[in-house]
């Protein structure tokens, strides 16, 4: 992380959809961390970026945005109603006077496991980011694969062709299966009619329901099942795609660890074809990788604007 660019003060930004999660690294480590709620309107989370790059006063930037970016224009984030089409990258830059580069947030959090976490040394890596909704990264042959802006929309593939309604208009995506804004409904609706140690929680989080499942809990057992059973065909369509050296999975239900991680890997196995052995780590730098990621992408995006 030292070119000969004299760059030491970085920022790096991760937009989520609850938090803001911000860092400034210098020397190789992060210095500084923030935290901010992410606001409801793009005026407001415009505004709120602003304020966290002149607060952290460092010499370059980079952000992760939800949604659709190409070159620094996000499309559509999802949880900022509102917002179509606004040239991030641009906007900023004229407010700080800064160089910044704005990427997917998955994408980000992909790279940061690549650069710095469980995921150095691979050539061939996806990332799956297990929050909300799900998100990927894709590293082929050791550079962050785009495509044409859509790669890497792996909630959106389709796991049950009759299922669950997606915010997108499908039925039966990973995302609508795997994602805690779909889950956590469905079991609020259904928690009355049974019998569960769920409701002596007041708030109903993927945290509560696997420490109930842990607990031996059988309404949040069955939900974790599925919860696993789904994410596994989504990974052995991906394996058969990409044939990855390994998948990592963080953030949200990944977080319950090795036995989760057992389960979903035999789902997987399963309906993979070929005698293959599927390779699946959890994130090392969790809540820190997209700020990490963010941080680093700029860094090589600037240097490489100068043509080092």
């Amino acid at each position: 992380m030292a070119p000969s660019v004299s760059i030491n003060r970085i920022a790096g930004i991760d937009v989520g959809g609850t938090f803001i999660k911000s860092g400034l690294i210098s020397d190789n480590q992060i210095i500084t961390t923030r935290r901010d709620p992410t606001p409801s309107s793009p005026v407001e989370v415009i505004d709120t970026l602003t304020f966290i790059i002149q607060t952290l006063s460092p010499q370059l930037v980079g952000i992760g945005m939800p949604g659709l970016v190409q070159h620094g224009v996000v499309s559509h984030p999802p949880n900022i109603p509102g917002w179509s089409i606004i040239d991030l990258q641009t906007e900023l830059r004229k407010r700080v006077n800064l160089p910044i580069f704005v990427d997917n947030d998955a994408n980000m959090v992909t790279y940061g496991e690549f650069r710095m976490g469980v995921a150095q040394g691979l050539r061939n890596v996806i990332l799956l980011t297990l929050g909300t909704g799900v998100g990927a990264g894709l590293i082929i042959d050791g550079q962050l694969y785009h495509g044409k802006g859509y790669a890497g929309e792996i909630g959106h593939i389709t796991v049950e062709p009759h299922g669950y309604r997606c915010h997108c208009g499908n039925r039966g995506c990973l995302e609508a299966y795997v994602g805690t804004s779909y889950v956590v409904p469905r079991v609020k609706a259904i928690l009355p009619y049974r019998d569960s140690l769920l409701n002596k929680y007041p708030e109903i989080t993927m945290e509560t329901i696997a420490t109930a499942a842990k607990q031996g809990d059988p309404l949040a057992t069955e939900i974790i099942d599925e919860i696993a059973y789904y994410l596994g065909i989504g990974i052995a369509t991906l394996y058969s795609i990409f044939d990855p050296d390994a998948i990592v999975l963080g953030g949200g239900v990944a977080n319950i660890g090795d036995p989760f991680f057992t389960k979903v890997k035999s789902y997987a196995t399963q309906r993979l074809y070929g005698d293959r052995d599927i390779v699946l780590l959890p994130s090392k730098l969790k809540d820190t990788a997209g700020v990490w990621g963010a941080a680093l992408w700029a860094l090589d995006q600037y240097t490489h604007s100068l043509g080092e």
